[in-house]
């Protein structure tokens, strides 16, 4: 879907706030082996710049600035990586210190002026960020959920089309430097476009714009961006794998896609999984722990992106049988018109709270309009009122599609039993 968009600043106003946000948006095109280029640079230009050097002394610059809240996270599409930049200020007169001027020249130099010498970055700096990342994974796996997720990830995603694997990370990790990720960065933020939203507290809109022109004005009115937003996974042939893992507790791992899925079959998406995992529902965990005490923990992923989800329970090896069979009994007790009525009763309560609640926030209009403009997305209001209108049939034959393409047991040793 091509999607334009105004260099010019976009300015929503939001009453009765003492917060005004600076928010920018850089889109890049997502490929696998930048991933882990992608993580260095947020982390480089979130803790040093050109003038600014020592981390220690960048963060006490962000106290002294008085700035609220800086953030720089990627959100990934399937061919579009989003550079999200969150910078929150006090509104101007309210704090006697605080200088906007100053503040915009910290951002701007964080992003356009980094701590690079001969055409990369910092050489001391760029080795203690891969470092430290390195570090982090020496002990690798640090939880029996660590080593269930890299396990199942590499049994379900033989294509590699989802999330690294751990050693795929461990891989760019170790292969990264300091001038490559150099060079993505001025592709992807240095000589590139980027979209922004300036909202909350308006009250000096045009000493805000033309603080924000002396620094940020660009050479374009516009430009497009093409962002395919579904990666829909082919459906797997079923293969079940079973092991023996060195851990106290047993692990049940199910992988589920739905048969010729598309987009306009996603809002069922959404109440299955609503009914399974959330919104007041909650069947597998419900089903499993509370009504039969066969497990210690269930968790339930989905992904929208590539039309799957997936079940993860901790147990005993001897409750596996039983377990698997209650979590098909929980998907044909959703065929039952009565139950099918109940959950989705009890989904639009939840959801009306959740708007309720939505209301009550004041920066939501603000999140709706981003929403909007980046993605395909459904406000609360809309999803409430599509979602009354699935019926028990439309559910019915929803379920009838998910199919179970991988299950994948890991049984603890007996000495690791208690």
């Amino acid at each position: 879907m091509i999607k334009n968009f105004k260099t010019q600043p976009e300015f929503i106003e939001v009453k009765d706030v003492n917060k005004t946000v600076i928010h920018l948006l850089f889109f890049m095109k997502h490929q696998r082996e930048d991933i882990v280029k992608n993580l260095l640079m947020r982390r480089i230009i979130t803790t040093c710049n050109k003038k600014i050097e020592n981390t220690t002394m960048y963060r006490k610059r962000i106290d002294e600035l008085l700035i609220m809240n800086f953030s720089v996270k990627n959100v990934r599409y399937v061919n579009i990586d989003v550079l999200d930049v969150y910078f929150a200020l006090p509104r101007e007169n309210i704090i006697e210190d605080f200088s906007l001027d100053d503040a915009l020249e910290f951002l701007y130099d964080s992003l356009f002026n980094p701590l690079e010498k001969d055409g990369e970055f910092d050489l001391e700096h760029f080795n203690w960020e891969r470092d430290f990342l390195l570090n982090q994974e020496s002990d690798f796996p640090h939880s029996i959920g660590e080593y269930a997720s890299e396990e199942f990830l590499k049994f379900f995603d033989e294509e590699k089309r989802t999330e690294l694997t751990e050693d795929e990370y461990i891989k760019q990790l170790n292969e990264v430097n300091s001038s490559d990720t150099y060079n993505y960065y001025l592709k992807n933020i240095k000589n590139n476009h980027f979209k922004t939203y300036i909202y909350g507290n308006l009250e000096n809109k045009d000493k805000i714009l033309k603080t924000y022109n002396k620094y940020f004005k660009q050479d374009i009115d516009s430009f497009d961006i093409d962002i395919e937003y579904y990666d829909f996974l082919s459906l797997l042939d079923y293969k079940e794998k079973t092991t023996k893992i060195k851990y106290n507790q047993s692990v049940l791992n199910l992988f589920y896609q739905i048969d010729n899925l598309k987009e306009e079959d996603l809002l069922k998406f959404d109440m299955l999984y609503y009914f399974l995992n959330s919104k007041e529902n909650d069947l597998i965990y419900d089903n499993l722990r509370n009504k039969n005490h066969l497990i210690y923990s269930a968790y339930m992923r989905r992904s929208i992106k590539y039309g799957v989800f997936g079940i993860r329970v901790f147990l005993s090896k001897e409750d596996i049988d039983n377990s698997l069979k209650i979590i098909d009994k929980t998907f044909d007790d959703i065929k039952n018109e009565d139950n099918f009525n109940i959950y989705k009763d009890r989904l639009l309560v939840s959801l009306q709270y959740d708007l309720y609640d939505e209301e009550d926030e004041p920066f939501s209009v603000v999140n709706k309009k981003i929403n909007k403009d980046i993605t395909i997305y459904y406000t609360l209001e809309e999803k409430l009122k599509l979602m009354k209108d699935i019926t028990f049939k439309d559910m019915c034959e929803f379920i009838d599609r998910v199919k179970l393409t991988r299950k994948m047991t890991m049984i603890a040793g007996d000495k690791y039993e208690h």
